[in-house]
């Protein structure tokens, strides 16, 4: 097979490859092997299956498929090049139109020109040319260094984090006498601590930062772990499958939150969850819960760290394989220690629950910041046959529109479609992306989602009051029935 003629890490595979037809590749699908095309070759994946970093689902749903933008979108450059070619097993013949992947690229990209990002809704998307130009892009964006971390950025991250931590402890152990206004003032600063924290863990995670997994995974658990209490495993298996299934009723667990919210009418089917291995009842909980989902919003997500806990816990006391399992045993206790330890120099327990309740609760914050990205957009495909990685990352994600003097309150989930087109881009890079991104939907009419904060939480708002006013018919006419 003819090397890709740019600049992008490609599988070396010295040996002779049979070929695989359709046929023969879903016969064997069917027979048991866990096949993936990726760049024209075949991998089977059945010894990856039980300790694949991302977790066995993020393999499962690339099966039959051709992942070969899924794949070079979340791993690093090294598993492309010298690691990939142990599964090799076939190379895979063209499907019937003739195409199974892209062979020859050209680049055309350049410095970007302000476009426009409304689409006309008459013209059809041409999946396969977006694609190619999703390609290019990539090529574009590696050869002029996109993909490099400026360590001056999480420097500065780490001076706001120093300052944050410093605030914590400061107004509970020095600046006079204690006083309910200190202890508000230390569980603010403890809450954007933690939303900060997040921020770079969540780059961590992405292997963003150094581009070395093991490295960033290991600086992911300090600050997710030690000082957030939270398992960076268990959010790297979850926040993966999202990646590849992003907004897929029965198989992102980022949208499963039955009972209590359902961004979609299609939940009231009693959907099985892949990741959770489950029926999603829609129970009489789920009824009365959603039914008022629109207004019980944000009063929800005011919890949702408690709920991060359980199920860090929940994750590394499960079976399966966990990577750096004991690693993570040792730091999320660590984390209850030293908070733990700071609430007992209040001086009573009512002030205690204050710092509890007050912390926790502006941390839903960040729970919004994620929540916006996608529970307003749509859960299926207009052409699920044909529609490529691009145009299924764009549909899903919105876009949070800001000023760059407040990128670091959003820490890069306001550029939510760059990210999940480019996930181990690094977070300062997202807006300089963001036209080439741009530009490339309004070419091949994709629609460009993007919304200023307040108008994206009414968005969403207005999103989940539909769904809610679906259901509330949907009790009503079964009452009747």
């Amino acid at each position: 097979m003819e090397k890709y003629p740019y600049n992008l890490p490609r599988l070396e595979v010295n040996k002779e490859l049979p070929v695989y037809t359709c046929q023969e590749f879903r016969e064997r699908i069917l027979d048991g092997e866990y096949l993936v095309i990726f760049d024209g070759y075949i991998l089977k994946l059945n010894s990856l299956i039980s300790n694949h970093p991302g977790g066995p689902l993020a393999v499962f749903h690339a099966v039959g498929k051709d992942a070969t933008d899924e794949m070079r979108a979340m791993h690093p450059d090294i598993v492309v090049s010298e690691r990939m070619h142990r599964y090799v097993v076939a190379k895979y013949a063209k499907d019937e139109k003739g195409v199974s992947f892209v062979e020859d690229l050209k680049l055309t990209f350049s410095k970007p020109t302000p476009v426009d990002s409304t689409v006309s809704s008459e013209k059809p998307i041409d999946y396969e040319a977006a694609q190619e130009d999703y390609r290019k892009l990539m090529v574009f964006l590696r050869d002029n260094k996109f993909f490099e971390c400026n360590y001056m950025h999480y420097y500065k991250e780490m001076f706001r984090l120093a300052c944050l931590a410093f605030g914590i402890f400061a107004f509970i152990l020095w600046f006079g006498k204690e006083s309910t206004l200190k202890v508000v003032l230390s569980a603010c600063c403890a809450s954007i601590f933690w939303q900060q924290a997040a921020f770079c863990a969540h780059d961590l995670g992405h292997s963003a930062v150094t581009a070395n997994r093991t490295a960033d995974t290991r600086l992911g658990i300090i600050l997710g772990g030690v000082f957030g209490g939270l398992s960076v495993g268990w959010w790297k298996k979850s926040h993966n499958v999202h990646h590849i299934v992003t907004n897929q009723p029965e198989n992102d667990p980022d949208i499963q939150h039955l009972p209590f919210f359902a961004i979609s009418p299609v939940f009231v089917n009693n959907l099985t969850s892949t990741y959770y291995e489950k029926t999603l009842v829609f129970d009489r909980a789920s009824e009365i819960f959603v039914s008022m989902q629109d207004r019980l919003y944000y009063i929800i997500l005011i919890f949702g760290r408690f709920n991060l806990y359980a199920e860090s816990w929940k994750y590394l006391l499960g079976k399966g394989y966990v990577p750096f399992r004991y690693t993570e045993f040792v730091s999320l206790p660590i984390f209850w220690m030293w908070y733990l330890w700071l609430l007992s120099h209040l001086s009573s327990w009512k002030l205690m629950l204050i710092h509890l309740l007050v912390s926790h609760g502006v941390s839903s914050i960040l729970h919004i910041q994620i929540t916006l990205s996608h529970f307003g957009m749509p859960v299926t495909s207009p052409d699920p046959k044909n529609e490529t990685f691009i145009a299924r990352q764009v549909r899903t994600s919105m876009n949070v529109d800001c000023h760059p003097l407040v990128d670091w309150f959003h820490g890069g989930l306001q550029f939510q479609i760059e990210h999940h087109l480019f996930p181990r881009l690094p977070r300062h890079n997202l807006r300089n992306v963001r036209p080439y991104v741009k530009e490339l939907c309004k070419k091949h009419n994709i629609n460009y989602i993007e919304e200023y904060f307040i108008d994206g939480n009414i968005f969403v708002l207005k999103k989940l009051r539909e769904t809610a006013d679906f259901v509330k018919l949907y009790i009503s006419s079964s009452s009747k029935s």
